[in-house]
């Protein structure tokens, strides 16, 4: 999802992450690199978090302003077309091309500079998600403010919105809050949107779901596996195609949601015994184990011969709780 990136110094490190904490407390997210003197693992961080920026806060300290580093970032947004914002501190000579972008002088912790900066961001946010926002033509008038409003700067209209389009009967008010699970901005409106959908239950729901399971947010991703795991049967197939999908979170969240769903899940869970992620695998011998159902003994007893050793282990805990003939023979023979 999208975030304001912010590029700074690592003599600014304390300004940069007391702007990420304001931009982050009205709901957005905002990235800046842990480690601004990463070295040849910088360029491959800086790209991919650019793809995903709303805006670019170029932090002009005296060492940004002469850094290459510094204006390779917010020049290469720049080219990208990304909306970037200046942002002066101390005594840095700012380069001609910020100059002309309305720079803002911080000064002290508070103030109306930084009431400005927010005004800034929410602005180039609203621009983003306008620029991201489909509705079809013919989209009743309700459902079209409803879908405008979920990128509102108040949380409280946000809200609103989300309840209006769970509560109107109308084929586009449901798939504009299927669609709201991957909202650009707020992790809140992703959130709200996935818990909504779980109240409509049915299994029309049901991709929007799997989808908030690859969600860079923790809320958005716990949601999603309470409401999965509350679907139940229907949703194996769907939990079980993500296990084989390439979102290594999105994969780890699916076998949390199949552990809790019980019986039904128990093939899903077999074949997740084979994966090579270690998280997954041994997640699937614990809830094998939990369940208790014999045609998971097969897939433990090969699980023993695994070379990680907290999998077998795990694996031999199940077959001790599922304690078939087979189970206590291949026990026995460890």
């Amino acid at each position: 999802m999208a975030h304001l990136f912010i590029a700074y110094h690592y003599e600014a490190l304390e300004t940069a992450c007391a702007i990420q904490r304001r931009i982050e407390a009205i709901g957005y997210s905002a990235a800046l690199n842990p480690d601004p003197q990463a070295g040849e693992t910088w360029q491959p961080w800086i790209e991919r978090e650019l793809e995903r920026a709303f805006a670019v806060l170029a932090l002009q300290s005296p060492a940004a302003s002469a850094s290459p580093f510094v204006t390779y970032e917010w020049a290469r947004a720049l080219g990208a077309g990304i909306e970037v914002i200046p942002v002066v501190l101390g005594a840095a000579a700012l380069h001609p091309r910020l100059g002309e972008l309305g720079p803002l002088d911080l000064g002290s912790g508070s103030g109306p500079a930084w009431d400005a900066l927010i005004v800034r961001v929410q602005a180039a946010g609203e621009n983003y998600a306008a620029h991201h926002r489909v509705v079809p033509d013919g989209t009743p008038v309700e459902v079209v403010a409803a879908v405008e409003n979920l990128s509102s700067r108040s949380p409280d209209e946000r809200q609103t919105a989300l309840e209006t389009l769970a509560g109107l009967d109308h084929a586009v008010a449901r798939a504009a809050l299927a669609d709201a699970v991957r909202h650009p901005l707020f992790h809140a409106v992703r959130r709200g949107a996935v818990e909504r959908l779980a109240e409509q239950a049915g299994e029309d729901v049901l991709p929007a779901l799997l989808l908030a399971l690859g969600d860079e947010h923790d809320t958005v991703v716990e949601a999603a596996v309470h409401a999965l795991s509350a679907a139940g049967d229907p949703a194996v197939p769907g939990l079980h195609a993500v296990l084989n999908g390439p979102g290594r979170l999105a994969r780890r969240a699916a076998i949390r949601a199949l552990a809790t769903i019980g019986s039904a899940a128990v093939p899903a869970l077999i074949d997740a015994l084979a994966q090579r992620d270690w998280f997954v695998s041994r997640a699937a011998a614990l809830a094998l184990g939990q369940i208790g159902d014999a045609r998971a003994v097969p897939g433990l007893i090969e699980a023993l011969r695994s070379e990680d050793d907290h999998l077998r282990a795990v694996a031999a805990e199940g077959l001790r709780q599922i304690d078939t003939p087979a189970a206590r023979d291949a026990l026995a023979g460890e």
